[in-house]
């Protein structure tokens, strides 16, 4: 009987250790930023299957012109403590053409996924003219999905 009293105890911890792993208390973010030239919408949702979050962001082109989108690792999605394989060093850029809109996503690893007051920041990289070293960073702030 002593050992049951020992055991019952124990798997209510783990149980309950278990379920405050496995899912976030945030499940669905979304946020959005504008610029003259440029707008940004994204959404990040949790995959419970996968662990982690999937993020999309749409992107929209307001100017009259291309605009170039700066990818640095293959990725054009960036956040605070993203992890690069060593020794990476490739930068391009694609050109989003005047009007148009493209969808861009990544997935988050929850352990990378830090909400700090409310809400996750995802920067994206820009130039408005290739010809043009200005760099433009804007940053999208994702805050839990009124429902």
């Amino acid at each position: 009987m002593r050992k049951l009293y020992i055991f019952i105890p124990i798997m209510v911890v783990a149980f309950l250790t278990s379920c405050s792993i496995s899912s976030p208390k945030l499940t669905e973010m979304q946020g959005q930023n504008e610029e003259n030239n440029i707008s940004f919408k994204a959404n990040a949702k949790w995959n419970s299957d996968k662990n982690l979050y999937e993020v999309e962001v749409k992107i929209h082109n307001k100017t009259k012109k291309m605009i170039q989108l700066l990818y640095d690792c293959n990725d054009l999605i960036s956040y605070s403590g993203k992890s690069y394989e060593t020794g990476c060093n490739d930068v391009y850029s694609m050109g989003l053409e005047e009007g148009k809109t493209y969808f861009d996503n990544t997935e988050i690893p929850k352990k990378r996924f830090e909400i700090d007051n409310g809400k996750f920041n995802i920067t994206i990289r820009y130039q408005l003219d290739v010809a043009s070293e200005k760099i433009n960073d804007i940053l999208i702030p994702l805050k839990a999905k009124n429902k």
